[in-house]
């Protein structure tokens, strides 16, 4: 969190904010067990001081299966990407990526689906490679949507999921 709270947090928030997550969260969180979603985060709790690795353990977010049945899958190549629009998320990449895509296939479409601080830096993004008619910005969307633009999706970028039963 140290470069989230440089980024966004005003003094004294931030002197405070570095101060627990560097001194106090190790102290009382290294005997403990602690979860995190990803591999990098793992790492960077590890590299902190903040837990044991051996204490570390990634649990991936949970989807119900039948809820993403494969359906037919669009007529041109469509992407889609979902999540948090957050500078750390690298949306940019892919929309750059994308534009690559693009060139050799016209008929190629992105659907990004999230919200976040960087939505208009994107929205500018898409706009100066040419790509307002082959990028669609869809915001929140229910999971209902989200389910039907995946599995349309030739391919998606979202977050590490683990399968889960109702």
């Amino acid at each position: 969190c140290q470069d989230v709270f440089r980024k966004y947090l005003p003094f004294p928030l931030l002197h405070i904010g570095l101060f627990l997550e560097a001194k106090l969260m190790p102290f009382i969180y290294r005997n403990n067990i602690v979860m995190t979603v990803s591999e990098s985060s793992k790492q960077d709790i590890a590299k902190l001081g903040l837990a044991k690795t051996s204490n570390i353990h990634i649990v991936n977010p949970g989807i119900y299966q039948e809820d993403y049945a494969r359906g037919a899958k669009a007529p041109y190549p469509l992407f889609s990407y979902v999540g948090r629009l957050k500078p750390y998320k690298n949306v940019d990449v892919i929309i750059k990526a994308f534009a690559q895509v693009y060139a050799s296939y016209p008929k190629a479409h992105l659907s990004i689906m999230g919200e976040g601080e960087t939505r208009g830096s994107l929205v500018t993004l898409i706009h100066e490679l040419g790509l307002k008619k082959a990028v669609t910005m869809y915001g929140k969307v229910s999971d209902e949507q989200k389910s039907t633009i995946l599995s349309k999706s030739w391919t998606n970028k979202k977050s590490t999921f683990s399968v889960v039963g109702k």
